[in-house]
């Protein structure tokens, strides 16, 4: 089975209590890195979690070859700009919600995410896309394994959620 290398962008409460646990207990799901400007902030989390690399600079995170997609955790404001670089980055990205602040500025990056042959993925909005692509009998993902692939980050959104008393039902979506 191919493991999943991700990047985590943002050390803060969100990445603590929901991603990092979530995807430690993701079989498949390697976390390889973590940014955040806060160097303190980022070398508790990396120490507590045993992420391997750390970056003051996001964007020196992207550039390493081995990071399959990336967590954004950042305040609303980042998602945007944060998502883009990332996606030209060539990395699948689970952004928190909100993916960016107006709506114009989302359906701008749905724009960009087939020129750069990657996936962008929110928080509950992306669980609802593959649910609606099944239900419709569609197929977004061509192989086997980015079908897997994707499995393992919606796991790891779902074990997220429950781990922080959240409820999630396919039912709701």
């Amino acid at each position: 089975m191919e493991t999943i290398r991700v990047g985590i962008i943002g050390a803060g409460g969100i990445t603590q209590y929901g991603h990092l646990p979530a995807y430690k207990n993701t079989p498949g799901v390697e976390v390889a890195a973590i940014a955040d400007i806060n160097e303190k902030k980022l070398a508790y989390v990396a120490d507590k979690f045993g992420v391997p690399q750390k970056f003051t600079d996001y964007q020196e995170m992207l550039e390493q070859s081995d990071i399959d997609a990336v967590s954004i955790c950042t305040p609303n404001y980042h998602h945007r700009e944060m998502s883009i670089n990332s996606l030209n980055a060539g990395k699948h990205v689970l952004c928190e919600k909100p993916v960016a602040v107006t709506g114009e500025e989302a359906g701008s990056l749905l724009d960009i995410e087939p020129q750069v042959n990657t996936k962008i993925n929110t928080y509950e909005a992306e669980i609802a896309r593959f649910v609606d692509c099944i239900r419709e009998g569609k197929k977004p993902l061509t192989t086997p394994q980015e079908i897997i692939n994707v499995a393992k980050i919606i796991e790891a959104v779902y074990r997220s959620a429950e781990q922080n008393g959240q409820q999630v039902k396919i039912s709701d979506l």
